[in-house]
């Protein structure tokens, strides 16, 4: 929220260039002696999104929200893409000093960001009356109960002394200043390469107008709105600010998250990280070759070769990359060629063995609960792919599990008197390898003869 600070002074400069040359026809109603008039009436309330507003906005020690954000000057304009960072490092209790990259698209920033008595607050330092006397403002974000509809007032303010000086006649106008934030409700947000969200959209809306000292006369209202879209467990995950110009025009900035780094939890790929690897896992080296890897909620498991052991080496790490754990799985060799299959309870080992001749093909098949646990025996099912056909070759196999099945997908290659056929072959397995059904052709048989003179139909 640190570019509410640039959107106030857009504001003013918005302000005096429309009262240029001794203001507007505009008259209306003045703020009272605090207040500015320009606060609407609150609409009805609705149901409660959620009692606790800190879920829409978690504080977490060193996480990062990287969003990608587009600055677009006015309409028709090239939108400006760029990126930036928000960092957070915790300052006690239920606070946090927020770090901006590039927020707005307007360079480096730092914000304080709080949770106290319900109230998700984020205060700001701004010379409303540019006097060179910053005021403190105690911007709320969110408050708990969160509910559709609820308006609260941030700050409302007459100014009858400020530095402005918009119709030029060499004395101060009157300003009139309010903020305030409104519960839109919950809204559905699709962001790109992301999952979709259900977010709970608050607009923080900025309204300001000034009253010529020459003629008393008040210029229209200038506004602009903050519009931030928050996922539960994650934050800020859309921000559009939409800020007039001074030429009747609008400016757009809108930012949206691309990453969230949550340290025990996250959102979107992250970035890539280097492996730390303890002395103690000196299995694990320079020089690893990856069969396969699987991923669960709070940790992955790697199946490798490592130069230092002639057997593989299975790898346990953490969310961030880091290895926990190693040991050496005896009977998979190093040197060996397989595909690891993850599912939600574990992983499989397939390692296609074929003959010298190639003529006999099966599949060594070893399971791995979760946790990277053997089940059973290594090789513990042996699947035959070789089936009915004389002195046959095969291609390299390909496998995918869908819930509790395991499918194989291969082709089968022979030889007749007349050609060399080909047919592509599926075939359903339990995890355990025992098959499900029969041997399903995909691709039928066609003769290499055939092959040739249908290319030549096509072509000559």
């Amino acid at each position: 929220m640190t570019r509410l600070r640039l959107l106030v002074a857009g504001l003013f400069v918005v302000l005096v260039s429309a009262c240029g040359g001794g203001g507007s026809s505009s008259t209306g109603g003045g703020g009272g002696a605090t207040g500015s008039g320009l606060v609407p009436t609150a609409p009805a309330l609705g149901a409660v999104v959620t009692a606790d507003a800190a879920v829409l906005r978690p504080l977490r020690d060193t996480a990062v929200w990287t969003y990608h954000g587009a600055s677009t000057a006015f309409t028709g304009a090239t939108p400006v893409s760029y990126v930036t960072r928000t960092t957070q490092a915790a300052t006690g209790g239920a606070a946090a000093t927020e770090s901006f990259s590039n927020g707005g698209n307007g360079g480096a920033g730092t914000q304080s960001v709080s949770i106290s008595g319900g109230i998700v607050g984020a205060p700001q330092s701004i010379d409303f009356a540019g006097k060179g006397i910053p005021e403190t403002l105690p911007f709320i974000e969110l408050r708990s109960p969160v509910r559709q509809g609820d308006q609260y007032t941030i700050w409302d303010r007459h100014y009858a002394s400020t530095n402005l000086d918009a119709d030029g006649d060499n004395k101060p106008d009157a300003l009139d200043v309010a903020i305030f934030g409104r519960v839109i409700g919950v809204e559905p947000l699709s962001l790109p390469g992301l999952p979709a969200l259900s977010t709970v959209r608050v607009d923080v809306t900025v309204r300001a107008r000034v009253t010529l000292s020459s003629n008393g006369q008040m210029s229209p209202v200038a506004e602009s709105v903050i519009q931030t879209w928050y996922a539960r467990g994650i934050g800020i995950v859309r921000q559009r600010t939409t800020l007039p110009t001074g030429n009747n025009d609008t400016a757009i900035i809108d930012e949206q998250l691309s990453l969230w780094d949550g340290i025990a939890e996250g959102f979107g790929a992250m970035v890539v990280q280097s492996t730390v690897v303890p002395l103690t896992e000196a299995l694990f080296g320079s020089g690893s070759t990856v069969h396969g890897a699987a991923a669960f909620s709070d940790h992955a498991l790697a199946l490798l070769a490592s130069p230092f052991s002639p057997d593989s080496t299975l790898v346990r790490l953490d969310l961030r990359g880091q290895v926990v754990s190693s040991r050496i799985q005896p009977g998979i060799p190093a040197g060996s060629e397989g595909l690891v299959v993850p599912h939600q309870q574990g992983m499989l080992y397939l390692r296609q063995v074929q003959s010298q001749s190639r003529f006999t093909s099966t599949v060594e098949l070893t399971r791995f609960d979760a946790d990277g646990a053997l089940v059973g025996n290594v090789a513990g099912a042996t699947i035959d792919l070789t089936g009915p056909r004389t002195a046959p070759l095969f291609d390299p196999m390909h496998a995918a599990i869908d819930g509790t099945t395991l499918w194989l997908f291969w082709h089968r290659i022979y030889s007749t008197p007349f050609a060399q056929e080909r047919e592509l072959i599926l075939r359903p397995y339990t995890l355990d390898g025992m098959p499900l059904g029969p041997e399903l052709v995909v691709d039928p048989v066609v003769s290499t003869a055939e092959r040739i003179a249908g290319v030549g139909a096509v072509c000559c």
